[in-house]
């Protein structure tokens, strides 16, 4: 090979590069979005639940990319859901792929399971698919990936605050599955966080129904009086969803004498419960059986409710938020 000084190497460059083809998704344009243009994200849980939000659903916006995953299972075939095979028949829908997943015996996730979808639906769409990280703490994912933009957070409910607020003092965006923690001092850190983040946060999974307005225009107003105690029932966990026992210190629902109002208040009966949350993270000192008074509140703002410490869907019965 003959010798070639830098002018004559750049010039060769620059006539080779007029004849490049780019292919339009990577120019963006008009029902292409440009890589520069999409949201980089880090999926946080790989479970059942993630599998129907994330894997095959977020996972088809244009706008979004997935560049990581996290958690601490990689592949397993015994996670408990609904049914058998609902998400798998979902995945089979989702990637066009009649066979996948055919010879799973039980309910298949996990973190090598979502970047197997995800990679095969960016394949099928032409979009950047190789190369999807894999992680077992999510701590060290944000170190890692100081690139991403933000976590989608489908984890379980007891690890929900400690996330969030690894990722906002990162400045990387939180969007949560409810709720937002489920503790009240985590929830309080959840928010200081967000407040002090540059980074913007949301919640997935809420609901926003007319009857709570409705509620909150009758607190407002004054017409029940001075609201005192907030119960809330629920038919949860179909299954035991991450606790040992089922609540059994009281009646599921409030006797006729627990109904009745008094001065200038309403009240509604009261209910105690216990926490038995343990877990490290993000500066969240661990507790241990720590009792505490706490459910829904009357604000027809879901935003209101878990900044209060809601958390309606622990244990089958009735919850309460006293002041």
């Amino acid at each position: 090979m003959g010798q070639m000084n830098r002018r004559g190497f750049l010039e060769r460059v620059a006539a080779a590069s007029a004849f490049t083809i780019v292919p339009r998704r990577v120019l963006g344009g008009p029902g292409f979005v440009a890589p520069s243009d999409m949201i980089l994200l880090a999926q946080v849980g790989c479970g059942t639940q993630a599998q129907r939000q994330v894997n095959v659903g977020m996972v088809s916006r244009t706008d979004l990319q997935f560049v990581a995953v996290v958690d601490p299972n990689r592949d397993s075939q015994t996670y408990v859901d609904w049914e058998t095979f609902g998400n798998r028949n979902r995945i089979r829908r989702f990637l066009e792929d009649p066979d996948w997943g055919s010879g799973d015996t039980g309910i298949r996730a996990g973190r090598d399971v979502a970047r197997q979808i995800m990679e095969t639906y960016y394949r099928k769409h032409n979009r950047p698919a190789a190369g999807i990280r894999s992680y077992e703490d999510y701590r060290d994912m944000l170190e890692k990936e100081p690139d991403i933009q933000g976590v989608v957070n489908i984890t379980p409910d007891h690890q929900h605050g400690a996330i969030n607020v690894a990722a906002l003092r990162k400045n990387k965006a939180a969007i949560s599955h409810k709720p937002v923690a489920s503790i009240l001092y985590e929830v309080r850190q959840s928010v200081g966080a967000a407040r002090a983040s540059s980074a913007p946060s949301h919640l997935l999974a809420y609901s926003n129904t007319p009857d709570r307005h409705l509620l909150e225009a009758w607190i407002k107003a004054g017409v029940i009086g001075t609201v005192r105690e907030v119960h809330n029932w629920t038919n949860r966990p179909f299954w035991p969803q991450g606790w040992r026992e089922y609540y059994t210190s009281g009646p599921p629902y409030p006797t006729a004498s627990t109904g009745s109002c008094g001065r200038g208040r309403s009240r509604i009966g009261h209910i105690t419960r216990t926490t038995r949350s343990a877990f490290t993270g993000a500066g969240m000192p661990t507790e241990r059986g720590a009792s505490a008074t706490w459910g829904s509140t009357v604000s027809g703002s879901h935003t209101a409710s878990w900044i209060s410490g809601s958390r309606s869907s622990s244990r089958p019965g009735r919850t309460t938020t006293r002041w």
